[in-house]
């Protein structure tokens, strides 16, 4: 929701008021998605949960800066990776254990969710150069649905069926936002 306010105020984004709509359903089904009413308010946790947000909605302004400015968006992607891999590939050579513990995962596993991720950021950069940006971010949020959908049928979380609505909310709000792109 803020990187749709703040496109929307400062960045004369053209969203439409379906697609506001859109993105305020993709929010609400992610609020609804880690709600508990069992779980008493946090303030440390909230403080947390905003610091992060307002964390992703600078990282993705500058990337949709840096990628509309770029003369060529696969350069721009380019140095992103790897002007922020090498480094972490360093310090993860370096360092005794590497970044995690050594029994948490295999050097396979490792690559391949460093592949995963890199992969799909790198379509989310990409994909900013085309589309407003408060529409990506809203989009990539279908992340969440696949989490629950892989919490639920592979790892049998218990509270796993209290995500579906939410779910189903975050898709008709990615559905209302992907017909204000066509």
């Amino acid at each position: 929701m803020f990187v749709a306010i703040i496109s929307i105020l400062f960045l004369s984004s053209d969203i439409s008021v379906a697609g506001f709509v859109g993105i305020l359903i993709v929010c609400i089904g992610l609020f609804l998605i880690s709600y508990s009413k069992n779980l008493s308010f946090n303030f440390r946790g909230f403080a947390l949960a905003i610091s992060t947000a307002i964390l992703i909605t600078a990282y993705t302004l500058v990337d949709w800066v840096g990628v509309r400015l770029s003369e060529n968006g696969f350069s721009y992607i380019y140095w992103l990776f790897t002007l922020n891999g090498i480094p972490l590939l360093i310090i993860g050579l370096i360092l005794k254990d590497g970044l995690r513990k050594r029994e948490t995962y295999t050097f396979r596993s490792g690559i391949a969710a460093g592949v995963f991720a890199t992969s799909s950021y790198a379509i989310v950069v990409w994909s900013m150069q085309f589309i407003e940006i408060a529409y990506v971010s809203s989009i990539r949020e279908i992340s969440i649905v696949f989490a629950a959908i892989i919490g639920m049928l592979f790892l049998f979380e218990k509270n796993a069926k209290s995500r579906i609505i939410p779910s189903i909310l975050i898709v008709s709000g990615i559905s209302v936002v992907y017909f204000q792109i066509l």
